[in-house]
């Protein structure tokens, strides 16, 4: 790139039209993104981005709350997240610390200046092991919904009093007003499924990805 008074530009001849094109930014030594940045940006002509995206592109609010169900109780909790684009919008293993709220529960709101796809979040005290470490398969976290409740083994409902949107949706769907997903467990045994927008539905006869019963599961 051409350094320019503090900032740096480049031009991309091309001779084939680009679709759904993205970038990352790097010094020139590393092997992939740079230190800082998490995420490959969607590309857009003539727009000025930051390690952390895209300037133009509008600021996306996450929330995500976590009860300690498990024994011992965990001193300091941390969330860590990860998507289809190689996304870790929380940083590296661990990830990043949560915010008490008293009885073992914790909060944490974080903002993205691109879309989350397939995330999926593993929760840890801090210390664990990083579970991608020697793992030739992806470690086995839960499915990630913005505004998500979860303890340490599933999701358990949805809150929706934060004000950030996802995908800068509305929230509804249909006309409808969405309410969330506020709990995971039916009666009876059946399962319990959800879209990624939060949506409950009784079937997955349309191809695509699910919440079954917390875990994401792709139709």
């Amino acid at each position: 790139m051409t350094s320019a008074n503090g900032s740096w530009t480049f031009t991309v001849n091309s001779d084939v039209e680009l679709t759904s094109p993205k970038v990352i930014f790097n010094d020139g030594a590393a092997e992939s993104t740079a230190s800082d940045q998490t995420s490959a940006f969607d590309l857009v002509s003539g727009d000025t981005y930051t390690r952390d995206g895209d300037t133009n592109a509008a600021t996306q609010t996450w929330t995500v709350t976590f009860t300690d169900d498990g024994s011992p109780v965990w001193s300091s909790v941390y969330a860590y997240i990860w998507d289809d684009n190689n996304s870790h919008p929380l940083g590296d293993w661990p990830g990043t610390a949560m915010t008490s709220a008293g009885n073992n529960t914790w909060t944490l709101t974080f903002e993205t200046k691109y879309d989350l796809v397939n995330p999926l979040i593993i929760f840890d005290d801090g210390e664990s092991l990083d579970p991608t470490e020697n793992d030739e398969t992806d470690p086995d976290g839960m499915a990630y919904v913005n505004g998500g409740i979860y303890n340490r083994e599933t999701q358990t409902g949805t809150d929706n009093s934060g004000s950030g949107t996802e995908n800068g949706g509305s929230g509804t769907e249909n006309g409808g007003t969405e309410t969330g997903i506020n709990g995971v467990a039916a009666p009876g045994g059946a399962d319990v499924i959800y879209t990624l927008q939060g949506m409950k539905v009784t079937n997955t006869s349309k191809k695509g990805v699910y919440i079954i019963n917390g875990r994401k599961v792709v139709k």
